[in-house]
């Protein structure tokens, strides 16, 4: 299993709270790892939009309030 920033760390500048949280942490397997950078972008979007669904009330919890819309640019601009 792999680590995986779901709201990149680079953007860290852009946001009062701590990115390196727990929240934003979501563990994955190499290949959707892979996947999640490298992948066509629809399966990158279907993907970050179900870590959104899992994640989104912890990380509002510590914070970081995002619509579905803003998390799926954000996470996305990690393939970029």
């Amino acid at each position: 299993m792999e680590s995986h920033h779901a709201i990149p760390m680079r953007l860290q500048p852009t946001f009062g709270n701590s990115l390196d949280i727990y929240a934003n942490i979501v563990c994955l397997c190499p290949t959707c790892h892979r996947r999640v950078h490298y992948g066509v972008r629809g399966e990158r979007i279907d993907m970050i939009r179900q870590i959104y669904h899992n994640r989104a009330s912890r990380l509002a919890n510590s914070g970081i309030r995002l619509s579905q819309d803003e998390f799926i640019d954000l996470a996305d601009s990690a393939a970029e």
